[in-house]
């Protein structure tokens, strides 16, 4: 059997059961039920077979509650990376894609078009997915047909629907 679990402060009076039954999130609900089961007298590898977390985990979140309370145990939003172009240049990226859209005759412009445009004009090199993340933010749908093809023969076109019809 290992050492006893150091229980500090109110630990021992907190209702966690409780706690865990009015929890919305269900990270927070395992953690307010792993820490009454230790109450209840079980070690970190019981506590946490019980609830489906490693044992070091519960020993983390009774070390969590024990230096910051009941606080450090609830949910929490987490901030992601900072993106590298930040939301005051959306409208300047957007300009740019759909002016150099319009430059293009019938042809269109890829989603590699914009990443180069990314790294020319703001020095930022992102990945394929991360690029079009970019143009889904600012507003620009990539999945869009073509007016018409570039190498198109509106008179060839005009005379098939011609024959078209007579059959």
């Amino acid at each position: 059997m290992g050492r006893p679990i150091e229980l500090e402060g109110n630990f021992a009076h907190e209702n966690f059961l409780g706690l865990a039954k009015k929890e919305k999130d269900a990270k927070a609900y395992k953690r307010f039920l792993a820490l009454h089961h230790i109450q209840e007298g079980n070690t970190y590898v019981e506590a946490g077979q019980k609830v489906g977390a490693h044992w070091r985990s519960v020993q983390d979140w009774v070390k969590s509650y024990n230096k910051q309370g009941l606080e450090s145990l609830q949910y929490h939003k987490r901030e992601g990376r900072k993106p590298l172009l930040d939301k005051s240049f959306h409208e300047e990226f957007k300009r740019l894609i759909e002016e150099v859209q319009f430059k293009k005759e019938g042809g269109r412009l890829k989603g590699e078009d914009a990443r180069q445009l990314l790294k020319e004009h703001f020095s930022i090199s992102y990945s394929l997915p991360s690029t079009y993340r970019w143009l889904h933010a600012v507003g620009l749908s990539w999945i869009t047909g073509r007016d018409c093809h570039p190498k198109m023969n509106q008179e060839a076109q005009e005379e098939f629907k011609k024959n078209l019809a007579k059959r």
